[in-house]
């Protein structure tokens, strides 16, 4: 699993958007050389309006791939759906990739019109735990869209100034 670190350290662009379509390609039916069918996922691409940007360039959309590249890929999207997207480039696709296989994607919540976003493991660093007052034993824990974006932004202008 990916630390916040490692996931702002290498997204490309950083954005909380909102799906609008999520459009299927039908796969390749695909034979090897050896006559043996080969694994094919079902291509799935988003289109996401962005709302906010929190690192990089992004315009006023952002496509994205939503399915499988690999067996251990969660990447997807659900139309209506707000999130927050680490997104790196995909050498292998026309679009961009959700970065670590799909992990680069969190759902956005409304508590009581405030935005959350549920953190895990590793993704809930040591300094958002102090700020949302939880113990450090914590495993998961709803935190502040606002609070988090802060976090994110301090990181990636750290690894800024560590670059130069």
């Amino acid at each position: 699993m990916p630390t916040l670190e490692a996931l702002t350290k290498n997204a490309k662009i950083i954005v909380v958007a909102q799906v609008e379509e999520v459009a299927t390609e039908q796969p390749e039916d695909t034979t090897n050389t050896s006559g043996i069918r080969e694994i094919t996922w079902e291509r799935r691409v988003a289109t996401a309006r962005v709302l906010d940007v929190w690192r990089g360039t992004a315009g006023e959309k952002v496509q994205f791939r939503a399915s499988k590249s690999w067996t251990c890929d969660v990447s997807t999207a659900v139309v209506g759906e707000t999130v927050i997207l680490f997104l790196v480039d995909d050498p292998k696709d026309s679009v961009m990739a959700i970065a670590y296989s799909g992990i680069g994607r969190l759902p956005v919540e409304n508590n009581n019109d405030n935005p959350i976003v549920l953190l895990y493991s590793s993704l809930l660093t040591k300094e958002i735990k102090k700020l949302i007052g939880v113990p450090e034993e914590t495993f998961r824990g709803n935190v502040d869209v606002a609070m988090f974006k802060q976090q994110v932004q301090r990181i990636a202008l750290e690894n800024t100034a560590r670059a130069k």
